[in-house]
């Protein structure tokens, strides 16, 4: 077994521990919990040791799947490569199925095509040397078979001298000169090679018809060949004739079939073919797998809802527009099509145009179409989170529908980008024009219709841009839409807090623990990778899953931490509008190490006040002092004010204090368990004063002392 391997292996296990560990260790010195209650009693605070230990066990069963299993079915083998691009797995399978069926016409030139891809890629005989282990013969000796006094090896010999001829030469004449030499022109592929190389178009189609009647074996191809042909010609005639057979539609690829049924008004068939366009070769386990995603996300919607929970009947009916709104979604591409000159062409402005536009600006409508039918002709809308929550949706099932699409089309381990950049993305953007709707509506009170506007055009922007830097090939780069998202996901955090902040609904017993929640969203995302990682691995061998799960670690692997950091940054405080920082979005202490105060958790949780060494000074007689938080204030622009109500009067310099205010010394210093943080501790200035709208100047500062927070979450 490669050596490498079994490192790569090691090292995953050794930096998964230190990632996962630290924060077990640390309870188990403190004594915060028994081992026991990991296995009696689970929780969501235990998941990311359970993630811990599923995704070792996952390592260890890779290990010992090890390399490429030679033994395998060559047509499931040649189903996965397919998708995912393996050339040099094809062009085993193929050699597999001749050495079994020697005159099998179709898998020469499929060998010889995946040889010639494989050549030219030599993507994974660099990492996977069991390919170079196994002895791939380059082809048989075609001339030296022409000779052959057996016919079935001549007719091969001739043959498959065509085939090479046409894949690595392009040679026209050489090829029909061969093909004329068959004996048996019946065979399978004989008349769609014949087809592939004809200069006249009418005789490919007689070619390709004959094919398709023969019924051997090619049928798929040979249809394919004949609907793409016509369609290219503009043959309608001849398209028509293929159209009615739903036999041989089958194989026309969907975009054709698409195509001509919009030119034709054959509107019902274009929502049929786009479904099937999405749905046709979807597994179990991709099927698993989008909704892995959609439940991922729509518990992430759900949870943010926290006052007043959403009408089951509206939320399905938001999800059953979204799936129809996706039809509407494709009619719209399909008229930008067929508009002269909007196309993509790799000029720069053009595409960006394009991307914003046209990409943007239909996907965006299609997605925000649903919250607006439910927002005029429902009242399920009635706080400012539900704007959210409602485009979320529609956004949510229009991406999970594109998943399972991407996902039947591309390579297995696209479900890592789906899941996590594109799934929140879609979402973030759709609400966007959500937030500029609550704005108009709970803030400015007033043109609503021109803040709808200004939230659709920021969408597209952010949509366009996005889109635009993974698609134009003279600025395409990975960096920029990481970037964009990582924007997004912040600045979507930041519109959910001001709309929890401002519903009408707001009771500050609900609390929303923003910990198991960025456990849950960032610990379900690992692991959907983790079982990519094993069905790549069980599908073609342990060593392209580990190569794959290794990019994924370097690629995604701190954006679910990102995920975290901004799920935790939750903040509710009433009546609060927060502007935007972008300060603390580059602000390495919330990048890179994740601080956050949690400041909204604190009201009701005990504390205890020590003395600050020297520094405590008129409180040192009345330390320690036990007592509890009982609300939090704002006090001139800070929320990150506390009133703490005493049980008896602190008695300071003749004064009687029956409430003391306290705040850490650092703004937004956040005040966690075990920690010893310093607090100023205030008093009213005057106790004539009363509410909760306080100055600065209303308080004075008694002393500075060490908080500490007393029990456990």
């Amino acid at each position: 077994m490669n050596t490498g391997f079994i490192a790569l292996n090691i090292f995953f296990i050794v930096g998964l521990t230190f990632i996962f560990l630290p924060g077990f260790l640390q309870k188990l010195k403190r004594k915060k919990f028994p081992v026991r209650d990991l296995v009696l009693k689970p929780s969501v605070s235990y998941g990311m040791y359970y993630i811990y230990l599923f995704t070792v066990v996952c390592i260890v069963v890779v290990c010992n799947t090890g390399t490429f299993d030679p033994t395998r079915n060559p047509d499931e083998v040649i189903r996965y490569a397919e998708k995912e691009g393996l050339y040099d797995h094809q062009y085993w399978a193929y050699d597999q199925k001749l050495k079994k069926y020697k005159y099998d016409y179709r898998s020469v030139y499929f060998f010889h095509l995946a040889h010639k891809h494989s050549e030219e890629g030599r993507r994974f005989r660099e990492h996977w040397p069991e390919f170079n282990e196994i002895n791939v013969p380059a082809g048989w000796e075609y001339e030296d078979m022409t000779e052959s006094k057996v016919t079935m090896e001549r007719e091969l010999g001739y043959f498959g001298g065509a085939v090479v001829q046409q894949i690595y030469y392009n040679n026209p004449e050489e090829v029909v000169q061969q093909l004329d030499h068959l004996f048996i022109k019946n065979k399978p592929f004989v008349h769609c090679l014949y087809g592939l190389v004809a200069k006249d178009i009418r005789i490919k189609k007689e070619h390709l018809k004959k094919e398709m009647a023969l019924g051997n074996g090619c049928k798929k191809e040979a249809a394919s060949f004949f609907g793409s042909l016509c369609y290219h010609e503009q043959d309608y005639e001849g398209f028509e004739e293929i159209y009615n057979d739903p036999d041989l539609l089958k194989y026309v690829p969907p975009a054709i079939r698409q195509d001509y049924a919009f030119q034709n008004h054959h509107f019902l068939d274009f929502i049929a073919f786009e479904f099937e366009r999405i749905f046709a070769g979807t597994t179990a386990f991709v099927f698993f797998c989008a909704l892995v995603v959609l439940f991922i996300w729509l518990f992430f919607l759900q949870s943010i809802d926290m006052f007043e929970r959403e009408n089951r009947k509206y939320v399905l009916l938001t999800f059953g527009m979204s799936v129809l709104a996706l039809a509407i979604c494709s009619l719209l591409y399909e008229v930008i099509l067929h508009l002269p000159g909007v196309q993509l062409n790799g000029e720069a402005l053009n595409d960006f145009l394009y991307c914003m536009f046209c990409i943007g600006g239909i996907e965006e409508i299609v997605k925000i179409l649903p919250f607006l039918i439910i927002l005029r002709f429902t009242k399920a809308v009635n706080e400012p989170i539900d704007y959210l929550f409602y485009a979320g949706i529609s956004a949510l099932t229009f991406s999970v529908l594109e998943d399972v699409m991407y996902f039947n089309r591309e390579a297995i381990t696209t479900i890592y980008s789906r899941a996590i950049f594109t799934s929140v993305s879609h979402i973030a953007d759709t609400s966007f024009i959500a937030y500029a709707m609550v704005i108009a509506r709970y803030r400015a009170k007033k043109h609503t219709v021109l803040y709808f506007i200004a939230g659709f055009l920021f969408a597209c922007l952010a949509h366009g841009t996005y889109d635009f830097f993974l698609m134009n090939e003279t600025f395409k780069n990975w960096f920029v839409p990481f970037l964009i998202l990582m924007l997004q996901v912040w600045w979507f955090v930041h519109i959910i807090n001001n709309c929890l902040n401002n519903s009408p609904h707001f009771n500050s017993s609900v609390r929303l623990n923003t910990r198991n929640l960025g456990i849950i969203i960032s610990g379900g995302l690992f692991t959907l990778i983790v079982m990519v990682y094993v069905h790549s691995a069980w599908n073609v061998s342990g060593q392209y899953a580990t190569w794959n799960f290794f990019y994924a670690m370097i690629y995604y692997g701190y954006l679910l931490f990102f995920f975290t950091v901004c799920i935790n940054r939750i903040d509710v405080f009433q009546h609060e509008w927060n502007r935007f920082s972008l300060r603390n979005f580059v602000d390495p202490r919330v990048f890179f190490a994740g601080i956050n105060h949690r400041y909204s958790a604190l009201p009701g949780r005990g504390i205890r006040l020590a003395p600050y060494g020297r520094h405590t000074h008129k409180l040192l007689p009345a330390l320690p002092l036990s007592t509890t938080i009982t609300r939090r204030l704002k006090i001139g622009d800070y929320t990150g004010w506390f009133v703490c109500e005493l049980k008896f009067p602190l008695v300071l310099q003749g004064k009687f204090y029956h409430s003391i205010y306290i705040r850490t010394k650092d703004k937004m210093e956040p005040i966690e368990n075990g920690q010893r943080h310093v607090v100023g501790v205030y008093g009213l200035r005057s106790q004539e004063t009363t509410g909760d709208q306080l100055n600065a100047k209303d308080l004075v500062l008694l002393d500075w002392a060490f908080l500490h927070l007393s029990g456990d979450e």
